[in-house]
């Protein structure tokens, strides 16, 4: 029985190869042969704007752990923090912390204080915008 299954097996397979040689590349006489036909999988472009990063306490004092959701495509995130609102705040208002998983603890951060922190997703092709910031007092 199993020989039978395994000689059924090697016999779809050698029709399948012999239809996509006869279709050439020809999607509509693949998808008339009665074989299922995969689709095609399209490759990330540009990553996606990152949701705002969710911000939680650390057991040290002046740090905080954030988070931001996956980002098809991203292969590392960058945060940025300012005391600054960021209708007012500049580019140079920001300290940028050096790029690393979607998980980061940020220290080294006044206690008592409000920080607006945004991330940004690194895909192989480009970088996205920043996030909208969330604002976190840091205990």
């Amino acid at each position: 029985r199993n020989t039978l299954r395994a000689r059924v097996k090697d016999i779809l397979r050698q029709w399948a190869y012999q239809v996509n040689v006869t279709a050439n590349g020809n999607a509509e006489i693949i998808a008339q042969s009665g074989f299922p036909v995969n689709k095609k999988p399209t490759p990330v472009t540009e990553v996606a704007i990152p949701g705002s990063p969710v911000i939680n306490d650390s057991n040290n004092s002046g740090t905080v752990k954030t988070r931001v959701p996956a980002v098809r495509g991203a292969h590392s995130f960058q945060y940025r923090y300012s005391t600054k609102d960021p209708v007012t705040a500049t580019e140079s208002d920001y300290t940028e912390v050096q790029p690393g998983s979607s998980r980061q603890v940020i220290s080294d951060l006044t206690p008592g204080t409000n920080y607006f922190i945004s991330c940004r997703a690194i895909g192989s092709r480009n970088t996205s915008g920043w996030s909208e910031p969330t604002m976190y007092m840091v205990r």
